[in-house]
């Protein structure tokens, strides 16, 4: 099945996620390295990056290239694989799958997706820090501002399926009410249009489905009856 063409943004600014096979850091070095791969991409380019989050097996980097998303995430992928697979002396497949990527097309959205990366609650390294110390990697030009704001509801491309049901049930109720009529059919459209969720995990979250309740047949023991007159065998079939 060929895959879909990347969508592309009118502004030159995307979100992007990799995710790796297993982790794609190992050790705090690791973490370094990558920020230091992000300079050699971003810093002194005419590509600039907004935000990042760093954990142990994702990575979130919203940020600006004036050509394809791919002339920036194909040679940073190429190059963080090939030190891991130096350093650690691993080969194989290091990234789970292709990079995923939206577009950004407007500067509410740019906002709300940099509040909503570099407040990963799992990420060990974000760009918060870039914009309380003024370091030299994030532009923060329109948005140093936004990051004082408090969480941002954001509908975006993560990882839904590695939240428990709780948590999820927690995310989609949020966005919700903030974006939508709170209605389990409505949350239900917003959630499958905006996750990578199956239908049937969003309706059990959300209590759409009913499971099917299965009662227990206690097992006893058969009934002695005299035995009848005939030429053939009975057999007795239990239901448990």
């Amino acid at each position: 099945m060929a895959r879909k063409g990347r969508i592309k943004s009118s502004e030159g600014i995307y979100h992007a996620v990799l995710r790796g096979e297993s982790k794609l850091f190992f050790d705090d070095n690791d973490y370094l390295e990558f920020i230091n791969t992000l300079r050699r991409y971003f810093v002194d380019t005419d590509s600039k990056l907004y935000a990042y989050s760093l954990e142990k097996n994702r990575v979130h980097l919203v940020f600006f290239t004036p050509d394809d998303i791919g002339s920036v995430m194909k040679p940073l992928c190429t190059s963080y694989a090939r030190y891991i697979n130096r350093a650690h002396k691993k080969s194989g497949k290091l990234f789970y799958d292709r990079y995923m990527s939206e577009p950004i097309d407007d500067i509410d959205t740019l906002e709300k997706a940099v509040v909503f990366v570099q407040e990963h609650k799992n990420a060990l390294y974000t760009s918060k820090s870039e914009y309380v110390k003024k370091a030299d990697l994030c532009e923060v030009s329109k948005l140093k501002d936004k990051i004082k704001e408090p969480f941002t509801v954001y509908a975006f491309i993560d990882d839904y399926a590695s939240l428990s049901d709780k948590d999820l049930k927690s995310y989609i109720m949020s966005l919700g009410t903030q974006n939508i009529k709170n209605s389990n059919e409505d949350l239900l459209d917003f959630a499958l249009k905006y996750s990578n969720l199956s239908n049937t995990r969003v309706k059990n979250v959300l209590g759409l489905t009913k499971p099917v309740k299965v009662e227990r047949v206690k097992k006893e023991e058969p009934k002695k009856e005299e035995p009848k007159k005939s030429n053939r065998q009975e057999l007795s079939f239990w239901l448990l």
